[in-house]
């Protein structure tokens, strides 16, 4: 039995050697790369950035994305020219601007496909407004390649950017890689900068055994940030910014953390079914393998009807035969990427989807998103489409964010002055003056304000405190309502007034399904005064978060400020701005 034993471990320390074969030099090698041999071939390419103005992702929504371009470096280099895959363009997808061909540029990117031991070099150059550099994902790059701008290089492009950058490393690390710009990423790859970059390994015992194969890229945007509204799109830099951190170039307070709008290969469903590589196909008896990246900000759950998947690589890492395991559904978080097979053992026509069901939408109708199929055998001769209740589609919505709150202060002098050297009138017989003040209270968002609070104070001598008789008003913009009311003077020594409003009371002002309005409210103090100081402060206090002002409206069944996103910010639906 002993020497079953270490039969069997030897046996295993083969398997797993072979498995990292090409991986590993040495126990003390922080490059398990090194000691991968190079091809001699080298895959030189040319790679831009262009605008997608307006080009549809899903039926209703039409988007302005950023699209990364790839061509050969010498049109007659065949083998260059076959590392990139390009996507097959829609009739809806954005014409290209400039000399880039339609077919060259595309979101996600061209996918590109070397061998391990290839020297890859990429010139990298843009007339884009924005700068942009190119991070390898996952790829064993000498440090200055790493495509990180502040830390490896200077940005392409752009105000005060350099105007290109080569690219040029062997590619030692092999598997299902990918690559974006790395430029404020969680805007730069919302806009469409990405790509699959996939490593041949050189032992090719590595390689499950595959009839074909394709890419599955899922990712994910924020409609209110990529709607093709002029103007609007709130990433643009203003001229003369390189990126964000500089004075007067800050990104936005945008909120890219909770996408709403869901991709598979650039598109949503139905166009997802009218992708060339987006509709996935496996002959029956044979094996497809899948690379499935997400570049998007959501973990998804990507499941299969009809079959079952077996997970052979992890982040471009091969599993060993003895750990590849079964699953229906992936679970697959921002960045991974899975590689699995699927066996055409079960012909017929199978749906495709996240099982996140709320990612399976546009504009929160169901189907859509990351929707798509497999084929199975032959294509059906009827294909039934999925019905939906309502059409996605909806109209421009900005995205709306809890205003800060407003606090402002004034010292008003008040009543008649005298002349210095002469006497005052006698305390008993103080002179007064007629008084009409008027002071501002933005409010931005009358739907999220928790309070508006107004202090007030008189000081001065008690004769001339106790002879003002003021009153002060806070009215809505028109004057139509008087949130509180209150006086000022007519006592002996300092006059104060404080006053409040909450959701509560403003509840009773205004009944639903009214809401208060935006604009400006007024502090009014009127009457006649004597010679006193008035201190006058207000203060607009809204909800410190969204759920907070949900919760607050539900419980006094008013209308909310138009839709909440996830409970975190609102969106109000209108029409786009002309």
């Amino acid at each position: 039995m002993p020497s079953l034993r270490f039969a069997l471990t030897a046996s295993l320390l083969v398997v797993a050697a072979s498995v990292l074969a090409g991986c590993s030099s040495s126990a003390n090698d922080f490059d398990p790369a090194a000691s991968v041999p190079e091809t001699g071939k080298t895959v030189h390419l040319k790679m831009t950035v262009v605008d997608l103005f307006n080009t549809t992702v899903y039926p209703g929504l039409n988007a302005n994305l950023w699209a990364f371009c790839a061509e050969p470096f010498d049109a007659t280099d065949t083998y260059s020219a076959a590392a990139i895959h390009y996507y097959t363009p829609l009739p809806t997808d954005a014409p290209r601007l400039g000399p880039e061909s339609r077919a060259t540029c595309s979101v996600p990117g061209p996918t590109i496909e070397v061998e391990q031991g290839d020297r890859v070099i990429v010139e990298f150059s843009h007339s884009h407004f924005h700068p942009h550099t190119i991070h390898w994902h996952g790829q064993y790059v000498p440090d200055d390649m790493d495509g990180v701008p502040g830390i490896t290089q200077q940005a392409v492009g752009g105000a005060g950017g350099i105007p290109s950058y080569t690219y040029d490393f062997i590619a030692k690390r092999a598997g299902t890689l990918w690559y974006h710009c790395h430029v404020d990423t969680h805007l730069h790859v919302m806009q469409g900068l990405y790509g699959m970059f996939i490593v041949k390994p050189h032992d090719t015992k590595l390689e499950p055994k595959a009839d074909s194969e394709a890419p599955m890229v899922l990712s994910t945007m924020s409609r209110n940030i990529v709607e093709a509204i002029p103007g609007v799109n709130p990433h643009n830099h203003g001229p003369g910014c390189l990126t964000s951190g500089k004075p007067d170039c800050k990104n936005p307070p945008v909120d890219t953390s909770q996408p709403d709008v869901f991709l598979i290969n650039g598109h949503s469903y139905p166009l997802t079914e009218e992708q060339e590589q987006s509709i996935y196909h496996v002959d029956t008896g044979k094996v497809l393998r899948l690379r499935i990246l997400n570049a998007g900000e959501t973990v998804e759950e990507m499941h299969l009807h009809g079959h079952d998947m077996q997970v052979v690589a992890i982040d471009g890492n091969p599993l060993p035969l003895a750990s590849r395991y079964w699953v229906d559904t992936v679970n697959i978080g921002p960045a991974e990427r899975y590689d699995v097979l699927i066996y055409g053992n079960n012909p017929g026509l199978w749906a495709f989807h996240t099982h996140v069901n709320s990612h399976e939408a546009n504009d929160e109708q169901v189907p859509g998103g990351m929707h798509t199929m497999l084929i199975d055998g032959p294509m059906p001769a009827d294909m039934h489409p999925f019905p939906a209740e309502l059409a996605g589609g909806l109209p421009y919505m900005p995205r709306q964010y809890i205003p800060s709150d407003f606090t402002n202060s004034t010292v008003q002098q008040l009543g008649l002055s005298y002349p210095a050297g002469l006497p005052s009138p006698a305390p008993s017989q103080p002179a007064t003056q007629g008084v009409d003040l008027d002071w501002p209270i933005p409010v931005v968002k009358s739907c999220a304000v928790d309070t508006i609070t107004v202090d007030a104070s008189l000081s001065g001598n008690p004769a001339s405190t106790q002879a003002s008789k003021l009153d002060l008003l806070v009215t809505d913009p028109d004057g139509s309502e008087t949130l509180f009311a209150g006086a000022l003077g007519n006592s002996m020594g300092t006059s104060v007034f404080h006053g409040v409003i909450n959701t509560t009371q403003m509840v009773k002002l205004y009944a639903p399904p009214a809401l208060p309005p935006d604009g400006t409210y007024h502090a009014k103090v009127t009457g006649q005064s004597a010679q006193v100081q008035l201190d006058l402060a207000v203060h607009v206090d809204y909800f410190s978060s969204w759920d907070e002002a949900k919760l607050m409206h539900r419980l006094h069944g008013i209308p909310t400020c138009g839709t909440y996103a996830n409970g975190t910010n609102g969106i109000e639906v209108k029409a786009p701005p002309p």
